[in-house]
């Protein structure tokens, strides 16, 4: 919870007073030795395991010096999630749950972030895997870390950001209130789930005379037709969305840092992912039940 609540649940809990800034220094502390300690949260090793790792990012409000007068201060928290597809719980048609993952994320540089998405990798049994399917949108930076660190790895460009730009292509093409948009995008989406993306490609180059706007759309489906194979995924049994980071990512921020008129230093605001994730993964009584053998 806010630092400022906190102190009434900390009563209630604990039995004693503390007050905001005290239970702020206490989380980094905790953090800062979660960030040192050998804790490392590890999928089960199974047989035939497939694996997904999914990237995405979290704009988080910071007091970071402005860069230009467009900068509101906020900055992107990376994260990854690493899960085993055994691991995948079916709740309903549309919705799924991760019984069991592996969660990081940090307000950090491309390099620095290599490095979380390779223990990532690690922690999941990665290695071990008879498959890995990467999941992420058309960040040029994303997949080009991937084909670094798991080059062998199946790369899925996320379906729902095609189909975003499907309809963006629709509404410049007819206008946003036009009865064609709908279904020209139904059509399309059946094309890409039939393998077909060099059509769609094709018909929109039909159209890039009269909208030249859709030039950086056919730019992005032509870098990334590799990654929307999406018939031979669906036959292959591979999810084709990444709702797990998204959903991850909405878990690690909205509750907790993007709160109204909050604004973080990023060493606070890391300290503070570090312990979500590790809260979100549901390594989080195993942490503590280390430290308390520790402390033995």
């Amino acid at each position: 919870m806010p630092y400022p609540q906190a102190p009434p649940g900390w009563q209630t809990l604990v039995g004693s007073e503390r007050d905001a800034s005290s239970l702020r220094r206490v989380t980094v502390r905790e953090a800062e030795r979660l960030t040192s300690s050998t804790h490392r949260h590890t999928l089960r090793k199974r047989e035939q395991d497939r694996i997904y790792l999914q990237i995405d990012g979290q704009l988080c409000p910071t007091r970071e010096l402005r860069q230009g007068p467009e900068d509101q201060g906020y900055r992107e928290a990376k994260a990854v999630v690493a899960f085993s597809q055994a691991d995948v719980a079916e709740v309903s048609k549309e919705r799924h749950e991760l019984l069991d993952k592996v969660l990081k994320a940090q307000v950090t540089d491309s390099e620095a972030f290599r490095l979380l998405v390779a223990e990532a990798y690690q922690q999941a049994r990665g290695p071990q895997a008879a498959e890995v399917i990467v999941l992420a949108d058309g960040a040029h930076w994303i997949w080009n870390l991937v084909e670094e660190l798991i080059p062998h790895a199946v790369q899925i460009l996320d379906f729902s950001h095609a189909k975003q730009y499907l309809w963006e292509a629709a509404k410049l093409i007819y206008g946003a209130d036009s009865a064609f948009v709908r279904p020209w995008v139904k059509e399309r989406e059946d094309l890409l789930f039939a393998d077909q993306v060099e059509q769609v490609i094709t018909h929109l180059h039909r159209f890039v005379d009269l909208v030249p706007g859709l030039v950086p759309i056919i730019h992005y489906f032509h870098h990334n037709q590799a990654r929307m194979r999406y018939g031979t995924y669906r036959q292959r049994g591979y999810f084709i969305g990444s709702g797990a980071i998204e959903s991850a990512g909405k878990q690690l921020t909205v509750g907790r840092i993007k709160g109204p008129g909050m604004r973080w230093n990023v060493a606070d605001l890391n300290a503070l992912l570090a312990l979500r994730c590790v809260f979100l993964e549901h390594s989080w009584p195993a942490y503590w039940d280390a430290q308390a053998q520790l402390a033995a």
